[in-house]
């Protein structure tokens, strides 16, 4: 059985959740390892290196794409104190990810958020 190598079209899915959590978690102010941090109290503890290739969705090496796994999803959700199905969506709003920072409005999809 031949091994086809992934492509970014395989993975869309873990790449929403990279970028779920790329805003989220600047949202909260949160570093990288300050997330990682905040997984160490979860079921599912990630490391800063794990953090950073999934926002990335890159492995570490940079070579291969990165897929997220469902006990990293659970663990980052918690964390982030949002769902794992939140982290899923595709957000509709590129530029703000449906979220624009508190007292700011997105010039893309006119969303307002109270300060």
């Amino acid at each position: 059985m031949v091994k086809k190598a992934r492509t970014p079209d395989d993975l869309t899915i873990s790449r929403n959740v990279g970028k779920n959590v790329r805003h989220r978690r600047a949202q909260r102010g949160m570093t990288q390892s300050a997330l990682a941090a905040a997984t160490l109290n979860t079921a599912h503890p990630l490391s800063l290196n794990s953090i950073m290739s999934i926002e990335r969705g890159r492995a570490s090496n940079a070579r291969s794409l990165r897929a997220i796994t469902v006990d990293e999803l659970v663990g980052l959700s918690a964390a982030l104190g949002t769902t794992p199905a939140a982290l899923l969506e595709e957000p509709l709003c590129p530029a703000c990810q449906d979220s624009p920072p508190p007292g700011f409005t997105c010039n893309t999809c006119h969303v307002a958020q109270e300060s």
